[in-house]
């Protein structure tokens, strides 16, 4: 879906990294799991990067009844921006 976006046409990424589609979601529907929505956010990251576009990552959703995968799933997008951030 990505190489359907003229990235190269484009000032700026807004990026809804959306956490209610995780699989353990009290309100979402469908069901990816954690490793899922890493590379999901690997992928768009790296698509980002690639053309050098500044982004604004959003926290959306986050649902989970535990409060650890709400927390992960929102900082991966950072991590998969800035690797030495929380390693």
């Amino acid at each position: 879906m990505l190489d359907r976006v003229p990235l190269s046409e484009v000032d700026s990424v807004f990026y809804l990294m959306g956490a209610d589609c995780y699989e353990r979601d009290r309100l979402g529907t469908l069901e990816s799991t954690m490793a899922g929505l890493r590379r999901r956010d690997e992928m768009v990251c790296h698509a980002y990067q690639s053309h050098r576009l500044p982004v604004r990552l959003d926290m959306t959703g986050g649902y989970a009844e535990n409060l650890k995968d709400v927390v992960t799933i929102n900082c991966d997008p950072i991590d998969a921006l800035f690797p030495a951030s929380f390693g």
